[in-house]
């Protein structure tokens, strides 16, 4: 067998590398891109649904809306 066939093998192992690396950076680019245009539709669509559940969890359980009196309940937390 020619043993020069190693060095092109090694060579293409390598270019293979590289391009599976630069692959990888750019799927998380875009995975990173397409999540925040998601986490924007949810925010956008939700607001007033996401606004209650905050208020509810930060322990608000009074009416819901705009005009209503502060909650003035002190928490020791």
């Amino acid at each position: 067998m020619d043993p020069n066939y190693i060095p092109a093998l090694a060579g293409f192992g390598v270019l293979a590398l590289v391009l599976w690396v630069i692959l990888a950076i750019v799927g998380f680019i875009v995975s990173a891109f397409l999540t925040s245009l998601f986490v924007r539709l949810v925010i956008r669509f939700m607001r007033k649904s996401l606004d209650r559940e905050y208020r509810y969890l930060r322990g608000d359980y009074t009416a819901y809306g705009p005009k209503r009196a502060p909650n003035t309940v002190p928490r020791d937390w």
